[in-house]
C-alpha cells in the first residue's frame, strides 16, 4: 500500500493498494496535492504510471490543480511514449461522463467535467464502460439519487 496523508487538513490523503510483489517495482511516488497520488512502477520491459485523483466537488481551485496535473501527465506520456510506457488515470472525479447511463435520475443539472473530454480526446478509455457498454451501475448514492463518479 502506498499512502500519503495531509499535514494540513484532517481527513485528507490518498492511498493506493497493490499486491506486495509489486512494491519492489515502485520507482517514483509524488503527492503534489492532497488530492493527487502518482506512483510509477518500473519493470524490465515497461513502466506503468498510475495517477490517482480525488476531484473535490466544491473546491474550484483544487479542481483546476488536479486537472492541470492530469493534463501535464498526458502530455508527458504522449511526448515520451515508446510503447513500453503506460499511463493509468483513476479516481473519484465527482462528475458524470454519460448522464443517461451513469446517473439514476436524469435531471437538467448534472456535473460534467472537462477533464473527461481531455481523456477521451487522448484515446483513454473508461474501463468499466468498455467492459459493460450497456450496464447501469453506480459507485455513489444518497437517499434521492445514485451516480457513477469513480473511473479507471
Amino acid at each position: 500500500m502506498v499512502q500519503m496523508r495531509s499535514n494540513k487538513k484532517k481527513g485528507k490523503g490518498m492511498a493506493l493498494y497493490m499486491k506486495d510483489k509489486w512494491a519492489k517495482h515502485i520507482g517514483k511516488i509524488l503527492n503534489p496535492t492532497d488530492n493527487i497520488l502518482y506512483v510509477q512502477l518500473i519493470f524490465k520491459q515497461c513502466s506503468i504510471s498510475i495517477v490517482q485523483v480525488y476531484m473535490p466537488p466544491n473546491d474550484a481551485q483544487e479542481r483546476v490543480e488536479v486537472a492541470k496535473f492530469i493534463t501535464d501527465q498526458i502530455n508527458e506520456y504522449k511526448n515520451n511514449n515508446n510503447n513500453n510506457n503506460y499511463l493509468i488515470i483513476a479516481g473519484d472525479f465527482n462528475a458524470i461522463v454519460n448522464k443517461h447511463q451513469d446517473k439514476l435520475h436524469v435531471t437538467k443539472q448534472w456535473n460534467n467535467n472537462r477533464i473527461f473530454n481531455t481523456l477521451l480526446d487522448n484515446d483513454f478509455i473508461d474501463t468499466y464502460r468498455e467492459a459493460n457498454p450497456n450496464k447501469k451501475e453506480f459507485t455513489w448514492s444518497n437517499s434521492s439519487n445514485s451516480t457513477r463518479i469513480n473511473y479507471i
